[in-house]
Formats: C-alpha cells, sequence, structure tokens
C-alpha cells in the first residue's frame, strides 16, 4: 500500500487522480481495473463506512487481473469516536486495508492529512506493506519554474503567498489572499475543531496566531499557557496547550522542530521552535499584517531542508561568554542541524548581516562548533556566495534555494 500523505489542498488528490491515473492509462490499464473513491466528496459519502467502501470495491473486483485501488482522504472513514480512542482501539478501516492487501490482484494507494492515522504506528498496522510518500507545497525552485520571471525577483512573493498549488497560479494579490485566507478558516481551522471536538475555539484560535507571530522562536507549552491566561483570563492547562499543538502538528499545518543540544548534555525540558508548512497560510492566519522577512525566510529555509530530505533540528550550545560585565556560561542556537545520511550541515539564516553586530550574532554559534562539517549562513538580501576566513559559507537564499549546495 502507497500512503500518499500532506496538508489538506497541497496537491495529494490531483497526484493520484490526474498525474498517477493518466499514467495508469497511458501503460494500458482499462478504465475499469481503476477503482476511484473520494470520500471527501458527497457522492461517496456513504463509502466512509469501512463495511461498505470493503464491499463497493470488491464489486468492482470481477477477474483476476490487476486492478488499481485509490481512495483519497482515507482519514474520513474514521468515526468521530474511533479516532478519539485512535491509540486504544483499532478503527474498522485498518481492516478493510488489511483485507485489500491480502488479495493478490489489488494495488492499493491512498492519501491522508492526518499524521494521527498515517503514523509509523499505523504503518506497522499493515505489516510492513505500506510506503508513505510525503507531499509538500510547491518549494521556492518549484514555484519559480511557474514563471518566467528571473527566480531573483521572485523570493519577495514567495514569502507572502507561499506555495499551496492553487494560490501560485492565481494572478491577483487579492484573489491569492482571499484564497488562503479561506482555505486556513474554512478548511484548516474547521477541520481540526471538529475532527478533535476541541472545545476551547476561542484558546485554539489565539493559539494559532501565537504560533503563527512566533515562528522561528523557542516555546514551551507553560509559556504559551500562561500568555492565554493573561490575555484572555482563560484557564486552560499546559497539558491542553500540548494536545492543541499535537493538534496542529498532526494536521501537517505546523511541524514541531525540537532543540537537541550539540554538546552531548541532556536537555531537562522538551523545548520546540514551530514552522508553517506553508508560508502563504502563516501569513493568511494572520491577516497578511505581520511580514517580518527574516522569520518567513527561515521558515522556507526550513521547509526546504525538509522537502530535501534532511532530518532537521535545532541545535544548543553552551558557550563561555566574555562580552558581558561579568564572564558567565550561556546557552545560544544554531537554527538548524541538517542531517541526511552520513551527512550533516550547521546552518544560520537572517535577512540581512550588513550589520557587523548582526553578522557576528548569526556566525557565533557556528564558530563555537568546533568539527569539520559544512558551516552556512544563509541571507535572504545577498547573492552569490563566498566564504569567510574562517570557512563559514555565505550564501545567498536564492542560491540555496535553487541550487544544491
Amino acid at each position: 500500500m502507497k500512503v500518499i500523505t500532506g496538508i489538506r489542498r497541497c496537491g495529494k488528490t490531483y497526484l493520484l487522480f490526474n498525474l498517477f491515473r493518466n499514467r495508469l492509462r497511458k501503460e494500458g490499464v482499462d478504465a475499469s481495473h481503476i477503482i476511484e473513491i473520494r470520500l471527501d466528496r458527497m457522492r461517496d459519502l456513504e463509502l466512509r463506512d469501512p463495511k461498505r467502501l470493503y464491499a463497493n470495491v470488491m464489486e468492482h473486483v470481477i477477474d483476476d487481473e490487476q486492478y488499481y485501488v485509490l481512495i483519497d482522504e482515507v482519514q474520513e472513514a474514521i468515526s468521530a469516536d474511533e479516532f478519539k480512542h485512535l491509540v486504544q482501539r483499532r478503527p474498522m478501516i485498518y481492516a478493510a486495508l488489511n483485507d485489500f492487501l491480502a488479495e493478490e490482484n489489488l494495488d492499493v494507494f491512498v492519501t491522508g492529512s492526518n499524521s494521527r492515522f498515517l503514523s509509523s504506528d499505523v504503518m506497522t498496522e499493515f505489516r510492513d506493506r505500506g510506503t508513505e510518500v510525503r507531499l509538500h507545497p510547491l518549494t521556492f525552485s518549484e514555484f519559480a519554474g511557474t514563471s518566467h520571471e528571473d527566480p531573483r525577483d521572485l523570493l519577495e512573493t514567495y514569502l507572502e503567498y507561499g506555495g499551496m498549488p492553487r494560490a501560485v497560479v492565481m494572478s491577483d494579490a487579492n484573489e491569492k489572499r482571499d484564497y488562503l485566507e479561506g482555505l486556513f478558516e474554512g478548511t484548516y481551522k474547521r477541520d481540526i475543531i471538529e475532527r478533535y471536538g476541541i472545545r476551547k475555539g476561542a484558546e485554539m484560535d489565539a493559539l494559532m496566531s501565537f504560533v503563527a507571530s512566533n515562528i522561528g522562536n523557542l516555546t514551551s507549552a507553560r509559556n504559551i499557557a500562561s500568555d492565554l491566561r493573561n490575555e484572555m483570563g482563560s484557564d486552560i492547562s499546559p497539558t491542553t496547550v500540548i494536545a492543541y499543538l499535537q493538534c496542529l502538528s498532526e494536521s501537517f499545518i505546523v511541524d514541531a522542530v525540537p532543540l537537541d543540544s550539540l554538546q552531548g548534555r541532556e536537555l531537562l525540558r522538551p523545548r520546540y521552535k514551530y514552522y508553517f508548512e506553508d508560508v502563504g497560510l502563516r501569513n493568511a492566519r494572520l491577516g497578511f499584517t505581520q511580514a517580518n522577512r527574516s522569520q518567513l525566510l527561515e521558515n522556507v529555509i526550513y521547509n526546504e531542508l525538509v522537502a530535501r530530505r534532511f532530518d532537521v533540528r535545532v541545535g544548543r550550545l553552551r558557550i563561555w561568554d566574555t562580552t558581558g560585565a561579568k564572564p558567565c556560561y550561556k546557552d545560544i542556537e544554531c537554527d538548524f542541524v541538517a542531517r541526511r545520511s552520513d551527512e550533516r550541515f550547521y546552518i544560520q539564516v537572517a535577512w540581512s548581516i550588513e550589520d557587523p553586530a548582526v553578522e557576528q550574532r548569526e556566525k557565533r554559534p557556528l564558530l563555537a562548533l568546533r568539527d569539520g562539517n559544512p558551516k552556512i549562513v544563509v541571507v535572504g538580501d545577498r547573492r552569490g556566495r563566498a566564504r569567510d576566513r574562517n570557512g563559514i559559507l555565505v550564501i545567498g537564499a536564492i542560491d540555496f534555494l535553487t541550487e544544491r549546495f
């Protein structure tokens, strides 16, 4: 079974029912041997019942030839009660999918927009016969490839509107904004509140805005709960904040990136930075009113690293700081530690380092790292690449996003 995962409206349905289906047809597969089910459409609403779904598919299988079963938004086949107790109870859709896999002439492809269902634990349910394909919104290089303009003139547009496929093909700025705002409110927010049975809707709303305003900043559930209590008079607990943040992550809206020590010291409290799957959706959440280019560029660089299949963490170092009135130990961060196979990169991101104080601040964590792995500063207002006397590569964002480094 092939599982295509990703945020809603990022192109999973198009990939499955247009690109893949057309490829099957070109390879000579008869249309009657391609079984299409779209569980988010009214036409297939009754097939959200796993028993009916299974019966419907098997009714189409009338010979021993190969059949391709394409199921869109498969998590819709999990009832609200089953979803609530997903850890303790095995949903019926698992049984249906496993039975499909038992049929030698069925090849099953499903899409889903919720990682709680499509997790490694669930893959175990399918007896190691499940392969996950993660789909993302368009990266910057993919976005630039849709335009005849020079990529160097497109970064600001990408930072504002992101790479959601439908928004990319829109030419009018107001149309893009209306689409992205409506998508966030009408699809993601509603889906989360309904799917998870969120009772504190106002708090979830405020939490979404908080995360959007603080991309790239270390946060803790305790601090967020405290802010919500102070600003809203809410009685929300840190435990509930953690659950709500998990809802956002499981829906692929944001990624929670953990803080790791680069010196082997155990971190006593788990802390995370949050990045949006798409910066256009982040801006839509805030009504396109907070355009911090450094924050947005950091988010875009994170998404690029993930798209390149790096495992990404935030690095923490403890250094002996002599810049203040009294020398002391100080914790500093490296924006990203990117690992892939035997590769390892340390990356800092800034819109500009023309100010010597900013340049010193951005390079400080990299200089404190004594190993031989590549150290990079990605700069938004610069083009080209150059190494300083310490071997640190300073590279313009356009070059980083469009070339292999």
